[in-house]
């Protein structure tokens, strides 16, 4: 399966074998339309299957599915348009793609440059010899420096270090930042302590118990630090839905209760002493206190 490209102000026109799209993953779902076949292919048809932010770009009130385009003076139909995709890190926007059987670019081009041929095996166990293969079938027709050989698996180990990497800094960021937000929550429930030293007092003289008082504190911690854990699962839903035009991003049910659950635990933790201290005042002592 392989390509040519021909870069058209804000799209990629590409030109590939009809086995491509299947390969890569880039085929029009039911509704939307269709590939180009062997025969379409092998005929050089005007036919083009363009990506999802192209069509929508070029069509906006309507279908693009049928019409027809004029790409380098060849009125081409659009045959197919393709699932949203999506933008990544370094990587191409197939969203601004468009497809076109191989003998087209060629013409636009003028010239048969190839710049990518795509080996899909049925297993990764098959990567390495067929990667060897590869190499040894292209060195027959060209020199070393010609060509360079890449599987998935390299890309796939340099994005897994990359994302180690920012999964540790952020790690450090949010310990940090949980830690700061914990001693402000101390802070506060500890100028709360101060400020009810007499009502504190007051309830243990009527009977209230050391741990109704404790327990009294600690929810209030509690209540506390799910607020802050409110605030940022609303802003890290409006940055998923931000950012979530340029690359995907979601919000789920699971990583909101995560969130409660350590700004909860956050609240315990450091609402402790506090609560403890709230608890422990003797009431003589509190009912004097100005």
């Amino acid at each position: 399966m392989i390509r040519a490209v021909l870069i058209e102000t804000n799209a990629t026109i590409v030109g590939s074998t009809y086995q491509y799209a299947s390969s890569a993953n880039y085929q029009p779902s039911t509704g939307n339309g269709r590939s180009f076949t062997k025969e379409e292919e092998d005929k050089k048809s005007d036919v083009i299957v363009l990506g999802y932010s192209l069509a929508n770009d070029l069509f906006p009130s309507g279908s693009a599915l049928n019409k027809k385009i004029v790409v380098k003076s060849k009125n081409m139909k659009i045959i197919g348009i393709l699932d949203k995709k999506g933008g990544s890190f370094g990587g191409p926007d197939v969203d601004q793609y468009a497809f076109t059987p191989l003998g087209n670019v060629f013409d636009f081009n003028g010239t048969q440059n190839i710049n990518q041929i795509l080996i899909k095996t049925p297993s990764k166990d098959l990567v390495p010899q067929v990667k060897i293969e590869a190499k040894n079938a292209m060195l027959k027709k060209f020199n070393k420096d010609a060509f360079t050989v890449f599987d998935s698996s390299q890309l796939l180990s340099s994005i897994n270090t990359i994302i180690g990497t920012l999964t540790v800094a952020l790690a450090g960021i949010a310990a940090i930042s949980l830690v700061v937000g914990g001693i402000g929550i101390m802070n506060i429930m500890l100028v709360t302590v101060s400020e009810r030293t007499r009502e504190i007092g007051l309830r243990k003289a009527i009977g209230a118990y050391p741990n109704a008082i404790l327990i009294q504190f600690l929810i209030e911690a509690i209540i506390l630090s799910s607020i802050g854990g409110f605030i940022g699962v609303l802003l890290g839903s409006l940055g998923a839905l931000a950012i979530n035009n340029f690359f995907p991003a979601r919000v789920t049910i699971s990583s909101i209760l995560i969130a409660f659950g350590v700004s909860a635990l956050v609240g315990i933790i450091f609402g402790v002493a506090p609560a403890r201290r709230a608890s422990r005042l003797s009431p003589i002592e509190a009912l004097r206190y100005e």
